[in-house]
């Protein structure tokens, strides 16, 4: 295999493309968001974007680092080996984020609780989450929240989680778009959607405090979307 052209001028071209390219990526971005007008529409796009860059980040330092061993790959070689010994905890506090960033519950404003910690999710960050409790605010790194045991909570703060089922799921995005409408709904925390076996949709959303799901499924029931409150 032919490394000559492999050099340190190869690298810095490489780095300065994956920089342009996530300045286009950002730019992309901006100028979709901007050019919608549903507020809906704007969160899609902006969680859409959100993942393609969790995925692009990581990609972009493993062909970095991939070059930088092939330049030399004795001595860059040893220098990769350790670093990755030195950096091991930030590192397994990245990955395991990467993993955790795509649960649909983990969003900023949910309430979090585990073994040790509980409060509301303020940010999500590269190696952990900053969690807000009472006045005090607490960091968790995402590796003590990738081996132990986690809830969300939506109870705590004046929200709560409901489940209905729409018998037709050709109505998704309409029922999406009536349900964004009504200021009952909380969209704080994303709605999960699962397809059941008996081919209607599950819907698991999160309602203000004193709302009733039946208020729900009577609104949409008049804009003649089926829904109900149980499987059948």
């Amino acid at each position: 295999m032919n490394l000559e052209h492999i050099t340190w001028a190869y690298f810095l071209r490489v780095l300065i493309v994956l920089i342009v390219l996530n300045v286009i990526i950002n730019g992309i971005q901006r100028a979709v968001v901007n050019s919608l007008k549903r507020k809906l529409a704007k969160q899609k796009t902006n969680r859409f974007f959100r993942k393609l860059k969790l995925i692009y980040l990581p990609l972009s330092l493993v062909i970095l680092i991939l070059i930088f061993v092939l330049i030399d790959y004795k001595i860059n070689g040893i220098i990769l080996l350790a670093s990755i010994v030195f950096f091991f905890p930030s590192l397994k506090n990245y990955f395991s984020g990467l993993v955790l960033q795509f649960n649909p519950l983990l969003t900023k404003g949910a309430y979090l609780i585990t073994k040790t910690l509980e409060g509301e999710i303020q940010s999500l960050n590269y190696f952990g989450i900053n969690l807000k409790s009472g006045n005090t605010e607490q960091y968790l790194p995402y590796s003590n929240l990738h081996s132990n045991s986690f809830k969300v909570d939506y109870k705590i703060h004046g929200v709560t989680k409901k489940i209905m089922y729409l018998q037709n799921p050709e109505q998704k995005e309409i029922l999406i778009d009536s349900l964004f409408s009504n200021p009952l709904v909380d969209f704080s925390t994303p709605p999960i959607y699962v397809p059941k076996d008996n081919g209607s949709l599950q819907i698991e959303f999160s309602l203000e405090e004193g709302a009733q799901l039946e208020q729900i499924i009577d609104y949409l029931h008049q804009k003649e979307i089926n829904v109900t409150s149980n499987t059948c």
